[in-house]
């Protein structure tokens, strides 16, 4: 356990309560616990939510470390298209539940990325989006939640 902890600088924390943990901490934790899990196969979802990006690239490194070195297969949901293209080797992006590609990282292009987000081109650009005020109300909308 402090080796899996260690990977993610927090081998001093081995015998610390976790709700006394801030928010990154504890996804740490729970990523190390990964790397100590006897499954053939992870299933990361959103590693890196709750992480800066210097502990993000700790955490990728990590991840994709113990996977090579136990002969894992990992797969991870992120939403940091820049991460996933930089360090993973096949990339799969879905659109309201179904396939839109799946794809080695290098045939992923612009232009695909555009299509697959184009309801959220500012999430590219990395720019927030910006409300632009309605001067008559408009008529109600129903709840939508996009799952990708």
């Amino acid at each position: 356990a402090f080796d899996a902890l260690d990977h993610f600088d927090l081998g001093d924390k081995l015998f610390e309560r976790v709700d006394r943990l801030s928010g990154g901490e504890r996804q740490r934790v729970g990523l190390a616990r990964a790397l100590l899990a006897p499954a053939r196969l992870w299933l990361i979802d959103e590693p890196l939510s709750a992480l800066d990006p210097t502990r993000s690239k700790q955490a990728v490194a990590a991840l994709q470390d113990g996977a090579r070195e136990r002969g894992v297969t990992l797969v991870a949901t992120l939403h940091q298209v820049d991460v996933a293209l930089a360090h993973f080797p096949r990339i799969v992006g879905l659109r309201d539940g179904q396939l839109a590609f799946d794809l080695p990282a290098a045939e992923v292009t612009q232009e695909r990325l555009a299509r697959l987000y184009d309801q959220f081109e500012h999430e590219l650009r990395g720019e927030v989006p910006v409300e632009v005020p309605v001067d008559e109300p408009a008529a109600p909308q129903p709840a939508v939640m996009h799952c990708r």
